[in-house]
This record gives C-alpha cells, structure tokens and sequence, in this order.
C-alpha cells in the first residue's frame, strides 16, 4: 500500500477513534465545534458559526442558509460556497449577492479551506437547509417524518459523520500534498520536474552508466512557491513593520508628498500586510491595487476592512506575471521589492514586469533609485570567530571547514566603528530605465584606508531614493552608519586580513551575478590586491543562497 493510502486509511481510524464524540459535535442539531467563526468579510469573530452567519445576512445581505435551501444545496456544496466567497473576498471582489448558478462554485478546488479550522466549514448546513426546506414545503416532506423518529435522526448522523469523516480524509491529503511537495523542493528539485523526469531518469540511467557519463543530473531549482510560502508566516512581517527605518522611509516620501500622491491610481507589488496600500491611500491615491501571492492577503483583507478604506483599495492574490488588473494603466508603482545586498531573493523581476505592463508614460515607480555600496572592514574579532575559529576547536584542528566559512556570504549589523574607508558605488539601479539583466554587476573600485588597519573584509549595503517627480525627496540607507534595519548588511570576509597604513589603497573587483541553479540566488568572485603590496591579485568566490 502506497504512503498516500496509509494516510487514508490512517485518517478513517483516528475517525472511529473519535465516533464517540459524534454526539457532541451535533449535539445542538447545527453540528457547530466550539471554535469562534471568522467573519467571511473581515477578520472579526464571532462565538458561533451561526452568528457569523447571522452577520453576513444582516449587514452585508448574504444569507447562506436561504440559498442552501432554495438551491437544495447539501453539505459539500456548502462547503464549496463558504471557500468560494473567502476566494472572493481575498481577491477583493465585494459581494453584493450570491452567485445565481451553483456552477460558480462546482469546481473540485473550492473544497480546499482557504482558513484553517474554519468554523463555518463545520457548521450542518444540510441540515438546517432540509428544515427550512420542509417548512417551504407545508411540513410534508419525508425529512420532516424521519427527523421526528430515533431511527432516522441516528442515519442522518451516520450519513454526515461519512460525509465529515471523507471530506477531512480528503485535507489530509491535500496537505500531505502540499508537505511532499515542499520537502521535494528542499531536496533540490520540484514535484512536477520529479514526476516528469523519474521515468526518464531510470529509464536512462544504465545507458549513461554505460557510456561512461555521470549519473547526477543537474537540476535548476524554481522555489518560486516556496520563496511565496515564506511570506506567509506572521513572523516575517512583524520584523519588516518593526523596522523604523524602512516603514517610517516608505511612510515619509508618500506623507510628505501628498499633493502628488492626490488622485493617483496606484499599484503596490507585494502589498503584505497592506500597509504600503494603506500609507498610499492615507496620502490621498484615489484608488490603490494591492498584489501579494502570499496567504497573507487574507489577514490583509481583514486588515483594510478593519482600517475602512475597501473603498479605495482593491486586494489581489496571485504572482504579477500572471494577474491581471481592472484598470488599463496605473500612475504610480509602489513596492518594497528589495532584499539582503539588494538583490539576493528580490522582487525585482516582478516590478519591472508591472512597470513594463501597467505604468502609464510619465508615470513613477517607488523607490525609483536604489545604490549599491561598499566598505573595508577591520573586524578582527568577527573574522577570528567565523574564520581562525576552524583551526582549533576544542584541540581538533577542523582547517578544512574555513573554506565553507569563506564561501558564505555573512548576513550581520556592523559596528560602525570597524568602517575603516569611505564608500564607494558599485551599482546604482534606475527602475524607471532598468532590465533584469541590469540587476547584474561587475564593479572595479578602490578604497582608501583611513588608518593603519588590517582590512579583514567588505562590507556592502544599500539606499534606497525617493526622489523622481516628488517635492519631497526622501531616502533611507541600510548602511553600518545608521540605525540598523532588517536588511542588515553583507560582509565578505577575506581567507586572511590585509595590512594598510593610513592613506594606502585597496584596489578590488566584485563580479556579481545570479546562480544559475537558483534564480534568487548569486554567485559573486571578488578579486582584491593592496596597492603596493608584494604578491599576486587575490580572488575569491562566495554565494548567497
């Protein structure tokens, strides 16, 4: 028997298991669990699935039980409507009634909860739809009849205890799905690529044997789901909407500038939680689209109801390649698309894509400028820490792990006082005129020591402009001289620190390009030399992955 079918089978016996609390789940005739219901337009609660029912029909005229009963729906259907109007709601959609066909919400995928433990998907449905249905009916229908006598109440609960008990076997499923695919992807591959290639693989393998040629297959990895996954968590976004520096930045230049801001349709790529939509909104954009293909839209449809302003922002789920908007163009573009070192794991793709598509001549995307800097380092501690710590851990030389250590990026927040240079520019990203092949950079710099030091390493970050077409022109650094922001920022130690006197060079090259097995990952080469120093060029190879 396959994985998938113990999972089945295990399922059905943890069910009987659990048979004898069948009584109490229906104990009350509308078959509710204790667990508070999520309002189907907001994120309020309720105590009862029925008053969350109660609610959608007197303030935003959707009566649910009423349209079971006039459609004869049964408790599958019920399921199906109540995931179909939460879909609708992430999108955006604002339901003023229920769909005229029961077709709207046929589909198998509408069988997927969109929250989970969803009160409103435990509810009996059927039940109450057969009562109301047999009252319409002048009280004569055989429900009516089997309701009233022990025999049939006992069926009815036989047949939606099979019915609960499949539908949960069913989520099972799904999610153990959703958990293999995810594992899949970790390992280096996606469930579809394995699906399509397995019988290619074995089919093949003992002819490459043959011919001498390696049996390992190089596969690219597209973790696209995984990378959207990721943003699901509440985690992720507590640190970015604790981070002054970027919230309070993207806050100042729209604020500051809200006579620009007035009347504008704008379109925020990766909205999150909302809050760039909302600042946008607050400053007096007439209408604002927000784009997330993150789960988290559904807490950010709460969120904006909450806030009162679904009359100015519309939420869409889903990647911007593929969306489409209900307007032809937008005036501003708003995202915050950038990553660690700017680049690695950004949204940068994406926002030109929408720029490219929506953005009307003459229009703005914000930030419109971000640089890329860099700095010299004399952080002896951190580099004898991470580096020299391999050489002797706890009296076992471990040497050969310092080329792991080295090939490592480091994300991390410098102390300022370990900055022994000035900046200098590697790259400075325009995302009015940029490419995606623009994201890529090599850069030949020179920095100056300050004073006699040993340079154990660079340290890059970046800014972020606000300026194109603003009264107000605002920007905010990532960099070691501020106030530190989630961003951090990017050292890359050196295998060995290089002596300067104060005054004397080092002359360096950063080659940085996207890994070709990871698309949001980089492969960057950084050659280095002190100016006047014996010895040849120096070079090293590191990744962000």
């Amino acid at each position: 028997m396959s994985d998938t079918s113990h999972i089945a089978v295990d399922a059905m016996e943890d069910f009987d298991d659990e048979s004898a609390d069948w009584d109490s789940w229906v104990e009350d005739g509308s078959g509710e669990s204790a667990a508070e219901a999520v309002d189907l337009f907001s994120s309020s609660t309720f105590k009862s699935a029925q008053l969350a029912l109660d609610h959608a029909k007197d303030h935003h005229s959707i009566d649910i039980l009423k349209y079971a009963s006039e459609h004869r729906l049964d408790q599958y259907d019920c399921i199906r409507l109540v995931n179909f109007i939460r879909k609708e709601v992430a999108r955006g959609v604002m339901l003023n009634e229920l769909p005229q066909s029961v077709e709207s919400f046929a589909s198998e995928e509408f069988f997927i909860p969109v929250l989970q433990d969803d009160a409103l998907l435990q509810f009996d449905y059927e039940s109450i739809s057969l009562q109301n249905a047999n009252i319409q009916d002048g009280g004569d229908n055989v429900s009516t009849e089997l309701s009233n006598t022990e025999n049939s109440s006992s069926m009815q609960r036989e047949i939606l205890q099979l019915r609960k008990e499949l539908l949960s076997v069913k989520q099972a499923f799904l999610e153990y799905r959703e958990m293999s695919e995810a594992a899949l992807q970790l390992e280096g591959t996606s469930a579809a690529e394995l699906r399509a290639e397995t019988s290619e693989k074995n089919c093949s393998k003992s002819t490459s044997s043959a011919s001498g040629e390696d049996d390992d297959i190089d596969v690219e990895v597209d973790d696209t789901d995984g990378y959207f996954r990721s943003y699901a968590h509440f985690g992720i976004h507590l640190t970015m909407l604790q981070d002054k520096v970027r919230t309070e930045g993207y806050r100042d230049a729209m604020y500051k500038n809200k006579d620009f801001f007035t009347g504008k349709t704008v379109l925020d790529v990766g909205c999150g939680t909302g809050i760039l939509s909302m600042m946008a909104a607050t400053a007096g954009a007439a209408k604002v689209f927000g784009v997330d293909n993150s789960s988290i839209l559904h807490n950010a449809i709460g969120i904006i109801t909450d806030n009162k302003l679904t009359d100015k922002i519309s939420l869409i789920r889903g990647k911007i390649e593929e969306i489409e908007l209900p307007v032809k163009k937008v005036d501003v573009i708003i995202s915050e698309w950038m990553g660690y070192f700017l680049v690695f794991e950004s949204m940068m793709d994406s926002v030109l894509v929408a720029r490219d598509k929506w953005l009307r001549p003459g229009g703005a995307v914000y930030p419109d400028k971000c640089g890329m800097y860099v700095v010299a380092l004399d952080d002896q501690p951190s580099h004898a820490r991470r580096v020299q710590f391999w050489e002797d851990v706890y009296g076992f030389d471990m040497t050969s792990m310092k080329q792991h250590a080295l090939w490592e990026a480091d994300v991390v927040v410098i102390d300022n006082a370990t900055v022994v240079s000035d900046p200098a520019t590697l790259t400075v990203i325009d995302m009015m005129t940029a490419t995606p092949n623009d994201i890529e950079f090599v850069a030949e710099f020179t920095l100056g020591a300050q004073r006699d030091c040993a340079v154990t390493g660079l340290c890059v970050y970046f800014d972020a402009d606000f300026h194109k077409d603003l009264a107000v022109k605002t920007s905010f650094s990532t960099g070691p001289h501020v106030e530190p922001t989630h961003w951090r920022q990017t050292v890359f130690y050196f295998k060995d620190p290089q002596t300067l006197a104060r005054g004397q060079n080092l002359k360096a090259t950063m080659d940085a390009k996207r890994d070709k097995k990871n698309p949001r990952g980089w492969a960057i080469t950084v050659t280095y030399k002190v100016e006047g120093a014996d010895g040849p060029e120096i070079t090293q190879k590191y990744s962000m992955a």
